[in-house]
């Protein structure tokens, strides 16, 4: 794993600890939706990449 990866990953952790809490923030959710849409482009960066190495070496 990348250090992109773990960082997205740390972020979603933390900002659903915080949306739980009894006064659950709005910030904490803006955190949750960020994270998981840069974790859907790195993955499609990241598959992207692999096709075209793929491609190459065929």
């Amino acid at each position: 794993m990348d250090k992109m990866r773990v960082l997205t990953l740390l972020t979603m952790a933390f900002a659903t600890f915080t949306m739980w809490l009894p006064n659950g923030y709005w910030w904490a959710r803006a955190l949750v939706t960020t994270s998981l849409v840069v974790s859907v482009i790195i993955d499609i960066i990241h598959v992207q990449r692999l096709r075209k190495e793929r491609r190459e070496s065929s």
